[in-house]
């Protein structure tokens, strides 16, 4: 099939362009009406569909997308961000607390259930905490905690599964040395899946024991004490 191209020589005036070949204004808008006069031959006719700008979709909703029409970049970020928005956060965030000036307690050598008594937040349904065991229902979560100790070695905190007696989340190792005044903060970030109703605990394995103050020290300062806590957001 014979094609046809756009030369200066033979398509497009000369409206005082170089002998380069430097286009000026008058030759671009000639090379234009060249085009649209379909200079351009070897495509037959109705082969190609350009999109013009009437084919463009401006709306926020994307109520009238098709396979045949554009998306401007802002109908597109603002359904994203809608979508985003729309989406429920659900945060189910419970720890310890103790009247100001009440520390910790005492530490075992060994697995030390934490002590989890109140609920900070409560965003999904079906969670609960009692006897310091949290209750949630099927689904994957996203899971932070953290738990201080004294003079514990090494140490680290998990979530542990009662329902499955298996561990969900551990931690890393942390350490506090036995001997001087040395505290720490384990902390544990991680995702899991449970299949239905399941019943979970705090978990800290210490090393070391410590009376009174090893599962952390009074901050006395007036206000509520925190020591254990952890946060679960619903992801599915």
């Amino acid at each position: 099939m014979a094609t046809q191209q756009i030369t200066y020589a033979d398509k497009v005036e000369d409206n005082g362009a170089t002998a380069a070949g430097r286009f000026g204004a008058n030759d671009l808008n000639e090379i234009k009406n060249v085009v649209n006069n379909n200079a351009i031959q070897g495509i037959p006719d109705g082969s190609v569909t350009f999109a013009k700008l009437t084919d463009v979709n401006d709306d926020n909703t994307m109520a009238g997308a098709s396979d045949t029409t554009l998306a401007t970049d802002e109908s597109i970020k603002a359904y994203v961000d809608a979508r985003i928005d729309a989406l429920p956060l659900q945060i189910y965030h419970v720890r310890e607390e103790q009247t100001s000036g009440t520390n910790g307690g005492t530490s075992l050598s060994g697995v030390n259930v934490r002590v989890l008594n109140t609920e900070a937040y409560a965003g999904i349904t079906g969670a609960s905490l009692s006897s310091n065991q949290i209750t949630l229902p099927a689904g994957t979560y996203q899971v932070t905690a953290s738990a201080p100790t004294y003079k514990a070695s090494n140490n680290r905190i998990y979530i542990y599964n009662t329902s499955d007696s298996s561990d969900a989340v551990l931690s890393g190792t942390t350490r506090s040395p036995a001997s001087g005044d040395a505290g720490i903060v384990t902390t544990l970030n991680g995702v899991f899946t449970i299949a239905g109703i399941k019943t979970l605990e705090l978990r800290h394995y210490m090393e070391n024991a410590s009376a009174s103050i090893g599962l952390g020290t009074a901050a006395s300062s007036g206000q509520v004490e925190i020591y254990a806590e952890a946060m679960f957001t619903k992801l599915a």
